[in-house]
C-alpha cells in the first residue's frame, strides 16, 4: 500500500477526546486522491497496524498538559528523532503515549516514511460530554492545517474543504 493516512485517535463520546474523529469526518469526502481518512479509537499502538505500508500518515489526536484548551501543536516526530533532538512535550490523553508507540514501531520496522502529528489541547475528558468551546472553535484551524498537509502527503493533488 502507498496510501496517505488521515487517523483520528480518540473516543467520540469522552469531551475533547473527540476531536480526532471530529477532524475525520470533517473533512472525510474532501481529501485529495489516495488518501483514506480512519477514526481510530483510543489504543495507540493499533496504529502500528493502521499506518502498515503507508508512505504518509497525519495523525489528530487530543493532548492534556501541553497549555491551553485549544491550543494546536504540530510535530514531525521523526524528524526529530533522526536529528537528534527531543520530542517536545505532547501528552496523549490515552494510555499509552505516541513517543512509546514509535520508539515501538521504530524497533519493529514499522513506522511511516513520513508522519505528522496534530494534537489539541483538551479541557475535559469525561465520559458523555462534548466538545469543549475552545477545542470547538479550534477545530477550523486543524481541519486547514491538516488538509494542506494531506495534499503535500498526496504529491500536490488538489484538495478542496468542504466546510
Amino acid at each position: 500500500m502507498n496510501d496517505v493516512l488521515l487517523i483520528g485517535v480518540g473516543h467520540p463520546d469522552r469531551g475533547d477526546d473527540a476531536v480526532g474523529p471530529a477532524i475525520v469526518r470533517a473533512v472525510r469526502g474532501a481529501c485529495p486522491d489516495g488518501v483514506r481518512a480512519i477514526e481510530a479509537g483510543g489504543d495507540l499502538l493499533a496504529l502500528l497496524e493502521l499506518w502498515a505500508g503507508a508512505r504518509g500518515v497525519v495523525v489528530v489526536d487530543a493532548t492534556r498538559g501541553a497549555g491551553m484548551p485549544g491550543r494546536i501543536v504540530r510535530l514531525t516526530p521523526l524528524e526529530r528523532a533522526s536529528s537528534g533532538l527531543a520530542m517536545p512535550a505532547f501528552v496523549s490523553s490515552h494510555a499509552l503515549d505516541l513517543a512509546s508507540v514509535l520508539d515501538l514501531g521504530r524497533a519493529l520496522g514499522r513506522v511511516p516514511r513520513e508522519l505528522v502529528v496534530y494534537g489539541v489541547e483538551g479541557e475535559r475528558f469525561g465520559g458523555g460530554e462534548p466538545l469543549s468551546a475552545e477545542v470547538a472553535a479550534a477545530m477550523p484551524r486543524v481541519i486547514d492545517q491538516v488538509m494542506t498537509e494531506l495534499s503535500r502527503l498526496a504529491a500536490g493533488s488538489p484538495c478542496t474543504n468542504t466546510r
